[in-house]
């Protein structure tokens, strides 16, 4: 997670010596609106350009509390001279009532729109049916107060450690008593599922409060006074909190001059913001809940604000971003859930098993049968519980790719369907080293920062006694792993200085593979089913396909590649472009219009493109006639627009990639075939591509652009249906994949 100032008013200057600090703040049900209580004043805020609309005068003494009614069409201040009022949102006030005390909070009934003001002598609770405030005596001071989500509970905390549970009536239900103030309290949005199961698709909801207490925790209970979790220890005093709208975080400001984000269970997770006085107030904005973590949806999760308002007067607000962290390897997918839980899915089955860490996941890696999961402070390492021979009979693609990266059996030991059942090893590597990328292979953990690399054993027990270290010249922008035996897994890297990298976790000595035309940043690196071939996505999003020399043979150290397959033959006819599908049925006629209606980049001809490509040109035919003897390569395509991109796991000669919402298939020396998909290219598996779309990772299965047979091209083309099976078919199995297929 990263924070964004969004932004940020310095507050009012002191006054006689005293600050003019902020009491209480809240956002407008549509997120637009941001009051914020200042000295006497109230103050409301554009929410998301920091623009001052409003200075509203109303109160002649400190204003402790603001609150928003549901619609957002108006709020209530409360303050120190014991005075109720009741605004637009606009600005304008409406209503005014008083008590015989300071207004110490006022909250809104997210059900009824009914209105409770809390004072240290009493709570009075009103609604615009009522003619007049009805009051209730409570003892001692009351310092804050929460409404359920239903609207029929009411929480009061209390100075002397009471916690106050009453109806909508204003009457007593429930008391809890803790040993120190209750200064902060809020009811989770989502509550609390009872009885979740399988067989019980409809679980009891219960109402859930969460109360930050000066005994330095944060506890939680049900709306029967019953505790929820043990309390959770915060070590610092608690003064303002506040749920996302979804329910799984939770926002903690206080003594620690911090605003704390953590989990829905009080795990904490981060700091939004350092400050230099006491946090005193903290909003989240309410937002859309979108399917943020891989679900039906596909939508990217909203980037909510918290507004943070502090002791010395100033008033930021901040843009949360949640980062995704996931890992890719063959026909698995984790993803990070909620922050603190890791997702492990079964691409082909779509079977998902869910890891609770209970903790901040910072990083991901899956490799076979393996997954690391970084945590604070640690490294942990899970296994699949079982093992067998790879899938596939002896000699098939999927058992040579078994066999090539070390893969064991994903299949269950009873034959139930695949293994899902991760078990945690006993070691654990602890580090608290910052880490840019993190990757597992059979025995190790690789850790990658800026320009260094560590190789760490499972058993190592401390990253820093690691067992093996590389430091480069330029910074590392992509890192992968490439198969190999147990202990002897190669990494393919990417500079930012244009080489492409390649070593092995028991060879301290990298290899120079290539390097970029003009040294151009490598942003994306992916090497072919035979390692004959290198794909390159760099800075300026061109991607260059290189074929790798290995003169050296097996073993040497220029040796990259395992025999590649053959090329297809073509003949002297064939140098013209080959047309698949409906376009090489009916010949020449026609063919190029339907080709650059196809064909999404075809009309690609502005300048800058046209720029790009001459000196792309000039550069490739300096590294052609240039090539080092040492891991050298030579260019065999290029084109602009990518941004990632990912070889076919099976065909030595066929990549997708991606760029400005086109998908595009690359086969040998076949024409490259364009389709409009959104999302970015993580793998390619047989006929499946993995596209990762916001944070959801979509399998696709792209065919060619479907068009309707019209009964007169019918008729004009004269084709016979079997025939063009047969064409179909016979196109298929040149081109060497389902995607091909135009049935």
């Amino acid at each position: 997670m990263r924070s964004t100032v969004n932004w940020e008013d310095p507050g009012l200057p002191e006054r006689d010596g005293v600050q003019n600090s902020v009491q209480d703040l809240d956002f407008s049900r549509d997120g637009e609106i941001l009051v914020v209580a200042v000295a006497n004043l109230v103050l409301i805020y554009d929410a998301k350009e920091g623009d001052l609309l409003h200075r509203l005068r109303g109160h002649k003494d400190t204003v402790y509390s603001v609150a928003f009614v549901r619609d957002g069409t108006r709020f209530a201040s409360g303050g120190a001279d014991k005075t109720v009022i009741i605004w637009t949102r606009k600005g304008d006030g409406i209503l005014k009532y008083t008590h015989n005390d300071s207004i110490q909070k006022v909250c809104y009934n997210p059900s009824t729109d009914q209105l409770a003001s809390c004072t240290a002598q009493d709570f009075g609770l009103w609604s615009k049916e009522q003619k007049s405030v009805a009051k209730h005596k409570v003892f001692p001071r009351v310092l804050s107060s929460a409404w359920s989500n239903d609207g029929k509970y009411l929480a009061l905390g209390h100075e002397n450690g009471k916690i106050s549970i009453r109806d909508n009536k204003g009457a007593e239900k429930h008391v809890v008593e803790r040993n120190a103030p209750i200064w902060c309290m809020a009811w989770a949005p989502n509550g609390l599922s009872v009885g979740s199961s399988g067989s019980n698709p409809n679980p009891e909801v219960l109402e859930l409060l969460a109360v930050g207490c000066w005994d330095q925790t944060l506890s939680f209970y049900q709306a029967t006074g019953v505790q929820h979790l043990k309390d959770r220890k915060l070590h610092f005093y608690p003064c303002s909190l506040s749920y996302f709208s979804d329910g799984e975080y939770i926002v903690i400001g206080g003594s620690d001059r911090r605003a704390t984000l953590c989990t829905k269970e009080a795990v904490r997770l981060c700091a939004i913001c350092d400050k230099k006085d006491w946090v005193w107030s903290v909003c989240a904005q309410p937002y859309p809940v979108l399917d943020g973590g891989n679900g039906d949806t596909g939508k990217a999760k909203a980037s909510p604000m918290v507004a943070v308002g502090c002791y010395g007067g100033s008033i930021s607000v901040y843009t949360l971003n949640f980062s995704l962290v996931h890992g890719l390897h063959q026909d698995r997918y984790a993803y990070r859930s909620n922050m603190t839980d890791v997702v492990v899915s079964h691409l082909p089955t779509d079977r998902k098993v869910k890891i609770k860490c209970r903790d901040y996941v910072k990083k991901i890696a899956l490799y076979n049968d393996r997954l690391a999961v970084q945590l604070p402070d640690r490294i942990n390492i899970w296994e699949l519980s079982g093992n067998g021979a790879p899938e596939g009979p002896p000699g098939s693609n999927a058992a040579a790719s078994a066999v090539r990266g070390g893969a064991t059996s994903t299949r269950d030991v009873k034959g139930g369907g695949p293994d899902m059942h991760y078990r945690m090893r006993k070691e654990k590597i602890y580090t608290t080293t910052p880490c840019n990328q993190l990757l597992i292979v059979a025995n190790h953990i690789v850790i990658a920062q800026e320009r260094k690399l560590m190789l760490c054993n499972f058993s190592c027990g401390d990253a820093r006694r690691k067992e093996r270290e590389w430091n480069f010249d330029s910074d590392i922008k992509f890192i992968r792993t490439n198969g190999g035996p147990a202990g002897r897994e190669g990494l393919l890297l990417g500079m930012a200085d244009g080489r492409v990298l390649k070593t092995y976790v028991d060879n301290p000595f990298p290899i120079q593979l290539l390097k970029t035309p003009n040294s151009k940043a490598v942003e994306c690196v992916a090497m072919s089913y035979n390692r004959s071939k290198v794909a390159v996505v760099d800075e300026d999003h061109r991607v260059i396909v290189y074929e790798l020399r290995s003169e050296a043979g097996e073993g040497g150290a220029t040796a990259t590649a395992a025999p590649a397959m053959k090329a297809p033959v073509r003949s002297e006819a064939a140098e013209e472009p080959a047309l698949i599908g409906r376009a090489g049925r009916r010949g020449q006629k026609g063919v190029k219009k339907e080709l650059a209606s196809a064909d999404p980049m075809a009309n690609m001809t502005n300048d800058d493109a046209l720029k790009s490509d001459v000196e792309l040109s000039a550069a490739m035919k300096a590294a052609a006639s240039n090539v080092q003897s040492a891991g050298g390569g030579r260019i065999l395509f290029s084109e602009p627009n990518a941004v990632h991109v990912a070889f076919n796991d099976e065909i030595d000669g066929m990549l997708a990639y991606n760029g400005n919402g086109v998908l595009s298939i690359k086969t040998g020396n076949y024409p490259t075939h364009h389709q409009q998909m959104e999302g970015a290219v993580v793998g390619f598996s047989q006929s499946k591509i993995y596209m990762l779309v916001g944070d959801k990772l979509h399998v696709e299965d792209p065919e060619p652009e479907e068009e309707e047979e019209e009964e007169e091209e019918r008729g004009e083309d004269g084709d016979d249906e079997e025939e063009e099976a047969a064409e179909e078919r016979e196109e298929a199995a040149e081109v060497g994949g389902r995607w091909a297929n135009s049935e």
